[in-house]
């Protein structure tokens, strides 16, 4: 396989991902354990490994420090939050008001994010939550509860931007951090870390790890206690990916088929209390649709592009907003699996535009490595010269 973004693992520059995770790339990058960089720049190992992970944010001083350290040449500096003054908690009402707000402002993102770049409304989120360890400082314990657990629903939509940045390190942080902070939310979030299981599956997908994107998966199947429909219809829509992608077809067609099967059982259940929120729960037809990656990886382009253009003329879902560019680019792929160069350039061409306009680097980077491949195999045509001035034209 010889896709871009998901097969060829390349990590690019970090964005938002937050002063620790951006820490910690840096310092892997330059091969130094936390004992090793805390000798450099004169801090204890510990301390950089709380700030690290988020349980202690960076002074000025350390940020500096540890910026000169790894000769970052003050680009890991200007990732450090800004001092607070000393009153700032009273300037946060750590109450149900602020709670609900907050949550508005998530779902209200929500329903609009296809409409600008990921990384302006990364910056508004991040944002949202300083304001929530901020409130949690002088919450009682029930609202401080309620703030962790909205911490975890912004890290996993930060965890989706950053897909769409093409940003797989920023991906992956974000979405441990929301299952580290649903986990600490309690019981009312169980399902919300079961969900997580197929994101991270899907994560694992995008890399072209199929042993990851398989375990993943099936841990929604292996939950404890009761998993709602839909949970189980998305844990094996997912494994079904991951065998796909290890080219075990059997095992691909028969999860696909579970996987519609108890999506139709889950139209007549009710639906999970985090899950109602925008961009969370498939349908049946969305489902079905989407089979077309896993037909597409298993090298059945003709029979994946007919089902990916009845998903497109079925789901608005798939027809609009950021849905929009990533199924027309997967028309495009399975099209050239296929050997339809043709019309792979027309779905690659009519993607350029709705991509560019999202600022999704992820469905970009996917359309120059279809471009790129289209021209190698029939360059001459002229719906591939057309993709490929189109392309150069958007930028």
């Amino acid at each position: 396989m010889n896709e871009v973004s998901r097969e060829d693992g390349a990590v690019s520059p970090v964005h938002g991902v937050g002063f620790g995770a951006e820490l910690r790339r840096r310092r892997e990058a330059a091969g130094l354990s936390q004992p090793a960089l805390g000798r450099l720049a004169s801090y204890d190992r510990t301390l950089i490994s709380k700030v690290e992970t988020g349980a202690e944010l960076p002074s000025a001083a350390f940020a500096e420090a540890v910026d000169r350290a790894l000769e970052a040449g003050g680009a890991l500096a200007a990732l450090a939050p800004l001092p607070e003054p000393d009153d700032l908690t009273a300037l946060v009402a750590a109450d149900e008001g602020t709670v609900a707000w907050l949550r508005d402002a998530l779902y209200g993102l929500r329903k609009v994010e296809h409409l600008a770049p990921p990384e302006p409304l990364m910056a508004v989120l991040r944002g949202h939550l300083h304001t929530i360890r901020t409130a949690r400082r002088t919450a009682s314990d029930a609202i401080r509860r309620d703030l962790v657990g909205l911490a975890a629903e912004y890290a996993g939509t930060l965890s989706g931007l950053a897909q769409e940045a093409n940003d797989v390190t920023g991906a992956v942080a974000w979405r441990e951090r929301s299952v580290e902070w649903a986990l600490q939310a309690g019981a009312g979030y169980r399902e919300f870390v079961i969900n997580a299981s197929t994101c991270r599956s899907s994560l694992a997908w995008w890399r072209g790890d199929a042993g990851d994107a398989l375990d993943a998966a099936r841990a929604v199947r292996y939950a404890d206690g009761p998993v709602p429909s839909i949970l189980l219809a998305g844990g094996a829509h997912y494994e079904a990916r991951a065998l796909a992608l290890a080219g075990d077809e059997p095992g691909c067609m028969a999860r696909l088929e579970e996987s519609a099967r108890l999506a139709e059982q889950a139209e007549t259940e009710g639906t999970p209390g985090f899950a109602t929120a925008p961009n969370i729960v498939w349908s049946s037809t969305d489902l079905d649709a989407l089979a077309a990656v896993c037909l597409t990886d298993l090298g059945h382009g003709a029979r994946a592009a007919e089902i990916m253009r009845r998903g497109l003329r079925a789901s608005a879902r798939l027809a609009s907003g950021r849905g929009q560019h990533v199924s027309l680019y997967r028309l495009a792929r399975a099209h050239e699996v296929a050997g339809q160069y043709e019309e792979a350039a027309e779905a690659g061409m009519a993607a350029v535009g709705p991509a560019a306009r999202s600022g999704s680097r992820r469905t970009v980077s996917d359309l120059c490595g279809l471009r790129s491949r289209l021209v190698a195999a029939a360059g001459t045509l002229p719906a591939v010269r057309a993709f490929n001035d189109r392309l150069h034209a958007a930028g």
